[in-house]
C-alpha cells in the first residue's frame, strides 16, 4: 500500500509539473496604476482616444482628395492639426503627420489604398489605410504611444460627410482593423477593431454634425485584444458613443468631442465602466454631455470592491 501511494504521488507531481499554468491577473495597482487613472499617456484609454482621432483624419484626408479630384471647391477647407501633407504617389494617397495637436506631438504616415473601382461617394466603396509608426507623444508627461497596422473603412450607403448638410443624409462607415500598439513599457499589444461610425446632421451647419459610434461585432463588441499589461480584454458598448462637432471655425474638419455614451472594458473578473460627457468641478463629477465635456467617469468593479475616478480627454 505504501509503494502504491508513493507511485500515485509521483505521478501526480509529474502531471502537475507538466500542466500549463494559467496566468494570474495582476492586482488592482498593476492593472490601473494611480499615475494612469486620470491623465492622457501611455495607457489603454488614451489608445482609444488617439486611434479614434486618427480615423477622423484618415477619413478627412481621403474625402478631401476625392473632392479635389471631382473639381468640388475645397478652398475654404484647411488641414486639421496633425496633418502635414496629403500627396498622391503610385495611385495611393500618402498622408504625413507632424506637429503639435491638442497638447500632443504626432508623427508618422498613413498610406490609403482603394480596394475597388467605385467612387468614394458610391455605396459599399472601400479603402484600406496602412499605418506606419504613427507616434503620439503627450506633452504634459512625455509618454508615447506608437501605432502600426491597418484600418479599413467601407462607405456602406455612399455620400460625403462634407456634403451631409445639403444632402440631408446619414453617412455610415463600417470599420475593421488590426492595430499593433507599443506602450512605454516597451511592450507591443494587438487590438482588433469592429465598429460602425455614423455621421448625421443635428442643426444645419458643420458645427452641428454629430458622429455616432456603435460596436459592430456580436452586437456589442467594439474592441478585443491584449491590454498594456498583457491580459486579454473585450470592450463592449452599453450605449452608442456620440461625438459632437465642436469646431468654432464652422468648417468641415474633424474636431469632435465625446459627449455621450458608455462602454465596459473587461479584463478577467475586473470590469471598467466608462461613461462619457463629464466635467470635474473641484472633485465633483458633473454630467454635461455637450461640447464642454472634458472626460470620462470611470468606475472600476473589482472582486473586492469598487472605485471611481475621472479620466480627462
Amino acid at each position: 500500500m505504501t509503494k502504491f501511494c508513493l507511485l500515485f504521488f509521483s505521478i501526480l507531481v509529474a502531471f502537475s509539473s507538466c500542466k500549463k499554468e494559467e496566468p494570474e491577473l495582476p492586482n488592482t495597482a498593476d492593472l490601473f496604476p494611480n499615475s494612469e487613472k486620470n491623465v492622457r499617456g501611455s495607457n489603454d484609454e488614451t489608445v482609444r482616444m488617439e486611434y479614434a482621432k486618427l480615423l477622423d483624419m484618415i477619413t478627412f484626408a481621403y474625402e478631401l482628395d476625392f473632392m479635389k479630384m471631382k473639381k468640388i471647391d475645397t478652398s475654404s477647407i484647411t488641414y486639421p492639426c496633425g496633418i502635414e501633407s496629403i500627396d498622391t504617389l503610385g495611385g495611393n494617397l500618402h498622408v504625413k503627420f507632424s506637429g503639435n495637436c491638442n497638447s500632443s506631438i504626432v508623427t508618422g504616415k498613413v498610406i490609403i489604398e482603394k480596394l475597388d473601382t467605385l467612387d468614394w461617394w458610391s455605396d459599399n466603396s472601400k479603402i484600406l489605410a496602412r499605418i506606419t509608426d504613427f507616434k503620439v507623444q503627450i506633452e504634459s508627461n512625455g509618454e508615447e504611444l506608437v501605432f502600426n497596422g491597418y484600418l479599413t473603412i467601407e462607405n456602406l450607403y455612399g455620400g460625403l460627410i462634407s456634403q451631409e448638410i445639403s444632402s440631408k443624409r446619414v453617412i455610415d462607415h463600417k470599420i475593421r482593423g488590426k492595430l499593433d500598439i507599443k506602450f512605454n513599457n516597451a511592450e507591443t499589444r494587438n487590438w482588433s477593431i469592429t465598429k460602425l461610425r455614423q455621421y448625421h446632421d443635428k442643426g444645419g451647419s458643420p458645427r452641428n454634425i454629430q458622429l455616432k459610434v456603435n460596436a459592430d461585432s456580436n452586437g456589442t463588441i467594439a474592441e478585443s485584444g491584449t491590454n498594456k499589461y498583457g491580459f486579454n480584454f473585450v470592450t463592449s458598448y452599453g450605449s452608442n458613443l456620440e461625438y459632437f462637432s465642436c469646431n468654432p471655425q464652422n468648417k468641415w474638419i474633424p474636431d469632435f468631442t465625446l459627449a455621450q455614451g458608455n462602454y465596459t472594458y473587461a479584463v478577467g473578473t475586473t470590469r471598467v465602466n466608462a461613461e462619457a460627457g463629464y466635467i470635474d468641478e473641484n472633485g465633483y463629477l458633473n454630467l454635461v454631455q455637450n461640447c464642454a465635456s472634458k472626460g470620462l467617469k470611470i468606475s472600476w468593479e473589482f472582486s473586492n470592491g469598487t472605485k471611481e475616478a475621472f479620466f480627462e480627454y
